[in-house]
């Protein structure tokens, strides 16, 4: 025998049906390529979006953080030169670690920062109890002596915020708190006139 004839040559039908199973396979590998580059292309443009948003977020970090800044050099000079109580932006400095002279807070405001932040963030306060704050602290930061009507006015006012806690003051002239609201603004006209 020769060597010829230890090889053995496929018949035509056999090699034509592996062929077309090749073919199938490479089809089907075809589609999943495909598959795969659309899955990368989608999470290309998920993680596009999610780096804009960071980027956004960054640039509004760095804007808030220019914010208190501003508010930290423009109370650091000009805290007792205005002086005029704002509750919300010492409370604000407060929170960002600006302002630690709780007693004094306290003493101008009558309630605790957190607190003013709270009745702020509620949505509840039209602006009714801030106003009575600010205008307690104006009159001690202006060196002013409350006359005793003053004195208790507001000490009862802060006494009824915190019996009706996260109520409006204005909205009901016949509550409790709505008269110490009124009650109060009655004796700081005595007193500013």
């Amino acid at each position: 025998m020769t060597k010829s004839q230890n090889i053995e040559v496929p018949q035509p039908s056999l090699l034509r049906t592996r062929g077309r199973s090749l073919w199938d396979d490479l089809d089907a590998m075809k589609g999943q390529i495909k598959e795969s580059r659309r899955m990368v292309d989608e999470l290309d443009g998920k993680f596009e979006a999610m780096t804009r948003r960071r980027e956004e977020h960054e640039r509004q970090i760095q804007s808030l953080n220019g914010q208190v800044e501003r508010l930290v050099q423009s109370s650091e000079s000009d805290a007792y030169q205005t002086k005029e109580g704002d509750a919300l932006t010492d409370a604000f400095l407060f929170e960002h670690d600006h302002r630690s002279d709780t007693d004094l807070y306290r003493e101008l405001y009558g309630l605790e920062h957190r607190k003013v932040l709270e009745l702020q963030n509620s949505g509840v306060d039209d602006g009714g109890i801030i106003l009575v704050l600010n205008a307690h602290a104006t009159m001690l930061a202006q060196g002013k002596t409350l006359s005793d009507d003053l004195k208790v006015a507001f000490e009862t006012f802060l006494a009824k915020v915190e019996e009706n806690w996260l109520k409006p003051p204005n909205e009901e002239p016949t509550t409790p708190l709505g008269r110490a609201y009124y009650t109060f603004w009655t004796k700081f006209k005595e007193q500013s006139s």
